[in-house]
């Protein structure tokens, strides 16, 4: 690309007046990296978008909405940001040894990651599930599921020991990769720093 237009829905489009005539630099590519983004994202869909909207608004009075942040409304949708007990944590998350480290590795590993979790807070604990799932809340009836499908299950895959690399998450398939680190101080700060990240995961 060396113009800033874009050709979407197989239409060519300026991003701004006489945007075809400007080259794409350094200088300039993130101003066109959004104005692509917005072009893709609202405007080639304003109908749609409308519509979605309209649709909204029916069901839900816009005054209800009002002063209400995405988070806000994510948590009312989601039942709310209710305590996430160590307990449960314990019976939704098994680990996957990728790598296929000793046994005795791989037990002192999870006594580390499980001494780490049940010295979080409750803000750390929903901050841990919205990294692996994308939502800081259990699902309100996971409780009642008995089906497996209808069930959180989070996996946390152990992968080559890594001192620069930190753990990553993949939400659509509930899986949080963690390096094989060397000591119970550095798997801490590195989950840590990961949490404090969250806009960096794979998800």
């Amino acid at each position: 690309v060396s113009t800033q237009s874009t050709g979407i829905n197989g239409r060519s489009r300026e991003l701004q007046p006489g945007g075809s005539q400007i080259p794409l630099t350094k200088l300039n590519v993130e101003e066109y990296i959004q104005g692509y983004s917005e072009q893709l994202m609202v405007h080639s869909v304003v109908e749609e978008l409308t519509g979605l909207k309209q649709g909204f608004t029916d069901i839900i009075p816009p005054h209800v909405l009002a002063g209400l942040t995405a988070e806000d409304l994510t948590l009312l949708l989601s039942g709310g940001c209710g305590d996430i007990p160590f307990e449960k944590l314990c019976s939704i998350i098994t680990f996957v040894n990728s790598i296929g480290c000793s046994q005795k590795r791989l037990e002192q590993f999870k006594r580390w990651f499980w001494k780490i979790v049940k010295d979080m807070n409750q803000a750390e604990r929903q901050q841990l599930l919205y990294f692996a799932t994308g939502s800081s809340t259990l699902p309100p009836l996971d409780h009642n599921a008995e089906r497996s499908r209808d069930r959180i299950s989070i996996t946390v895959d152990i992968q080559h020991d890594s001192r620069n690399a930190l753990p990553m998450a993949s939400t659509c398939g509930q899986r949080i990769s963690i390096p094989l680190y060397r000591s119970y101080s550095m798997l801490k700060a590195k989950l840590s720093l990961a949490l404090q990240c969250l806009s960096y995961g794979l998800g």
